[in-house]
């Protein structure tokens, strides 16, 4: 196909090939720098988002999908490449994936620029995860912190619950029968807790028609 005018375009396009099922693969035709196709109908940040798709962030090819679905389905911050269950895109897949059946019968110098290939590609791919673990670190350390005082909070909740009937008295003595208020404890150690109980009650003060007794 010719050089897309936007990445919705190129979805659209390449999508018609894979709609039996089939593994399709979409090739892209285009001229160098500023000959590629423009009819002057698209932004500047569509023709920057086809040129990050097609050629990658400072030259270095990236995940397709994760730009493709980044526009698309506004996931660029979940991926960081295709997926399990996903025909990988040929940026992911291993270099054995991309030979043909047919080149097994290739002479001595194709098959080491194959691997030269393979190397090549496997060095850009771990360019990308590495960039991609960069971004993602700090977004992940700010779940994993806000996980954290969810299960804080989470804790104190229960813990106060449960001991909004209970004897603190009672529990430190480790009597099992603490399922009480420390008002209502027959123990001697109980009336210190009582009277400061008493003392905190009096010195509240509320405002004039600030509530209900």
């Amino acid at each position: 196909m010719d050089w897309p005018r936007t990445i919705l375009d190129y979805a659209q396009e390449s999508g018609r090939a894979g709609r039996d099922g089939s593994r399709s693969e979409a090739i892209i035709i285009g001229q160098e720098g500023d000959e590629r196709a423009c009819d002057g109908t698209q932004t500047k940040a569509e023709q920057a988002l086809v040129q990050l798709y097609v050629e990658g962030e400072s030259g270095v090819a990236g995940c397709r999908r994760v730009v493709l679905d980044g526009y698309l389905d506004r996931r660029e911050m979940e991926r960081v490449g295709c997926e399990e269950g996903e025909e990988p895109c040929d940026v992911c897949r291993e270099p054995d994936v991309e030979i043909e059946e047919g080149e097994s019968s290739e002479d001595n110098s194709e098959e080491e620029e194959t691997e030269v290939g393979g190397r090549e590609r496997e060095d850009m791919q771990d360019v990308f995860k590495q960039r991609e673990r960069e971004r993602q670190g700090p977004r992940q350390t700010l779940i994993q912190h806000r996980q954290q005082e969810f299960a804080d909070v989470e804790w104190l909740r229960r813990q106060l619950a449960w001991w909004v009937n209970q004897c603190g008295i009672c529990e430190a003595a480790g009597d099992r029968q603490s399922e009480h208020d420390v008002r209502r404890c027959w123990r001697q150690e109980s009336r210190s807790a009582k009277e400061a109980i008493k003392t905190i009650k009096e010195q509240i003060k509320f405002k004039r028609y600030s509530g209900c007794f």
